[in-house]
């Protein structure tokens, strides 16, 4: 958009910023916009017929106001598009796995995975950005978000990019550790401990314990690992060590829930589950062992 400087120097403060802020905008593309509109004017610049004057200042605001009504709009659509941009990453990526294994070769090597976990991390940090420019409430992220739950089984979920990031978890523990974050690392390794106590006990401690306190008990210590997973990456970012998982997960607290935010927490809860079962392997497998024999004598 081409505009006389002189011009400009004339006009009030206000409408002055506004057309410095359009000139120092970056080229853009006809479909969309990568522009915050949270504290920035900006304004989707459209042809202009030789002869046609500025903007006048109502005008310009108008044309503000009317941009930000169009991402608005459109942000549910681009979390969509996004979001089955990740379910098309974990097909592959869970094809990838499959491959590999009926080769009898290593599931995939730490380089390599790092790039299909970068890939997810690029498409989620995409939709926060777009959560956070409109506002969405959870049952409006949920909807808009419901392509990347697609998974229903248990071998499915383990050949996710977020599950399979468990396999990485004594590495990442290390790192942050040393980085000064060793504390949540120990409170994330006891939430899971204490939700692998729920988990494997046994009918008759089940019975002593109480049906409805072992269901209640067992939910809370599940909802704790998921928040202490989430810690964990609070605090990798915060010290600038690697994440332990592409995104944070959300728990079952929330009392008023759509069926497509109920959808999303418990495929975020056995997402968690498969993650710390490939991290905490060697635990599960002895208490898995031990369920067994103790099964003997029922």
């Amino acid at each position: 958009m081409e505009r006389d400087s002189q011009s400009a120097d004339n006009e009030p403060s206000e409408l002055a910023e506004a057309w410095r802020i359009l000139e120092d905008m970056p080229p853009m593309g006809e479909d969309t916009i990568e522009q915050s509109i949270d504290g920035t004017a900006a304004v989707q610049l459209v042809e202009e017929d030789e002869g046609d004057q500025p903007m006048t200042q109502e005008e310009l605001r108008e044309s503000i106001e009317q941009f930000k009504r169009d991402q608005l709009e459109r942000a549910p659509v681009e979390v969509s598009f996004w979001a089955d941009d990740i379910k098309s990453i974990e097909l592959n990526f869970a094809k990838q796995l499959r491959r590999s294994e009926e080769r009898g070769e290593a599931l995939i090597s730490e380089k390599e995975f790092l790039i299909w976990e970068s890939d997810y991390r690029d498409d989620w940090e995409r939709i926060q950005g777009q959560v956070r420019l409109a506002h969405l409430s959870m049952a409006e992220e949920a909807k808009a978000e419901a392509p990347m739950v697609v998974y229903t089984r248990e071998e499915d979920l383990r050949t996710t990019v977020e599950a399979q990031a468990g396999v990485f978890f004594a590495k990442r523990a290390r790192e942050l550790a040393q980085a000064g974050g060793g504390e949540a690392v120990q409170e994330f390794t006891r939430a899971v401990d204490k939700h692998l106590d729920f988990k494997y006990m046994g009918p008759d401690e089940v019975r002593d314990y109480g049906y409805e306190d072992y269901e209640r008990g067992r939910t809370i210590a599940h909802n704790n690992a998921i928040k202490a997973l989430n810690k964990l990456n609070q605090v990798a970012d915060n010290l600038g060590t690697t994440r332990f998982t592409p995104r944070d997960f959300w728990t079952s607290e929330v009392q008023q829930q759509t069926p497509d935010m109920s959808r999303r927490m418990r495929f975020d809860r056995d997402i968690v589950e498969e993650y710390y079962a490939l991290a905490f392997s060697a635990e599960v497998k002895r208490r898995e062992a031990k369920q067994r024999r103790d099964m003997m004598f029922y």
